[in-house]
C-alpha cells in the first residue's frame, strides 16, 4: 500500500503558549534571574530572554539593590515599533517590514518593563523609582498596564520572519514583573502577522484518484513551491518537486512515504 502524508502549509502559525524557562522571581531578587525565554526558528534559536537584574550597591555593609526587568534581545532577534511615537501593539495591528526597528537614544534595543530599589533594615523595604523615568519612556506606558503586545523579527535559514509576544502581569504594584503568556510566528519568511492573532492554516488536501495523487489548496499567491521530504521531522530535507499556479495538482502515485508542503518561494 502507497502511503501519502500532507502537511499543513500557507498560512501556518505556529503559537507558542506561555511555557517559560523560569517563572517570575518572589521577592526579593538579590541576584540576577532570568524569568523567561523565547525560542523560534527551526534551529531552535533564543531570540528574547527577559532577566530580573539586581544591581547591589557597592557599599558592602548596605543590603541596597536596584531591580530591574528587562527584555534583552539576543541572536537575529529584535523589537520592532508600530510607528515613531508607539511600540506596543493593539490586537489585529499588523507586524511586518513596515515596522521600524525599535532603539532607544543610546541605540539600545533593550526594553525596561519594571524597576524599583529594595532595601533591608531589619524587613525587607521597597522604593518605587519609576516614577523618574522619563514620561516618553516605554516603561512608563506600562506603569497602568496588566497586558500588552509586543512585534518584533528575527532571522532564520530561510529569510526574516515576523511574529508578536503577549505579556502579562497580576497587577500593576510597581513591583511585579511581567511574564510571557503568548507568542506566534510566520513561518513564511518575509510574510506579515497580525498581533495577537493566530490565522487559520490553510490545508494541503490530497487524494488517490485514478489519475494519481491529487493535492488541492486555497488559493494564496500566484506562484507557489511544491515541496516533498520522506520524513517529518525538524532536520528533514525538503526537496523542490516543482513550481505550481493555481490550487491543484496531480502527481504520480509515490512508492514510498512521502510527505508534502507548498510555500511561497
Amino acid at each position: 500500500m502507497k502511503h501519502i502524508r500532507t502537511f499543513l502549509l500557507i498560512g501556518l502559525i505556529r503559537l507558542f503558549m506561555g511555557v517559560p524557562t523560569a517563572a517570575v522571581p518572589p521577592l526579593p531578587i538579590v541576584e540576577d534571574t532570568e524569568v523567561v525565554a523565547l525560542t523560534l526558528g527551526e534551529g531552535g534559536k533564543t531570540i528574547l530572554e527577559c532577566i530580573a537584574f539586581a544591581h547591589r550597591s557597592s557599599n558592602p555593609l548596605v543590603e541596597y539593590y536596584t531591580v530591574f526587568f528587562e527584555l534583552v534581545w539576543t541572536n537575529t532577534g529584535r523589537p520592532l515599533r508600530v510607528n515613531p511615537t508607539r511600540i506596543d501593539f493593539e490586537p489585529g495591528e499588523v507586524v511586518s517590514g513596515n515596522n521600524l526597528d525599535y532603539l532607544d537614544q543610546y541605540g539600545d534595543n533593550r526594553l525596561t518593563l519594571v524597576i524599583f530599589d529594595q532595601q533591608f533594615i531589619g524587613e525587607w523595604v521597597y522604593l518605587d523609582i519609576g516614577s523618574e523615568a522619563p514620561p516618553t519612556s516605554f516603561y512608563n506606558a506600562l506603569r497602568q498596564r496588566t497586558q500588552f503586545l509586543l512585534g518584533f523579527a528575527f532571522e532564520d535559514q530561510d529569510g526574516i520572519h515576523y511574529g508578536w509576544a503577549e505579556f502579562t502581569r497580576p497587577d500593576t504594584i510597581f513591583t511585579t514583573g511581567f511574564d510571557l503568556t503568548a507568542s506566534a510566528w510566520n513561518p513564511l519568511p518575509g510574510e506579515p502577522i497580525m498581533a495577537g492573532t493566530v490565522p487559520s492554516a490553510v490545508r494541503l488536501v490530497s487524494q488517490l484518484t485514478d489519475q494519481g495523487l491529487r493535492l488541492t489548496w486555497a488559493a494564496a499567491a500566484s506562484i507557489l513551491l511544491l515541496e516533498y521530504a520522506d520524513e517529518l521531522r525538524p532536520e528533514a530535507q525538503w526537496q523542490i518537486l516543482r513550481e505550481v499556479v493555481g490550487t491543484e495538482i496531480i502527481l504520480p502515485p509515490p512508492e514510498r512515504t512521502r510527505f508534502y508542503r507548498i510555500r511561497k518561494p
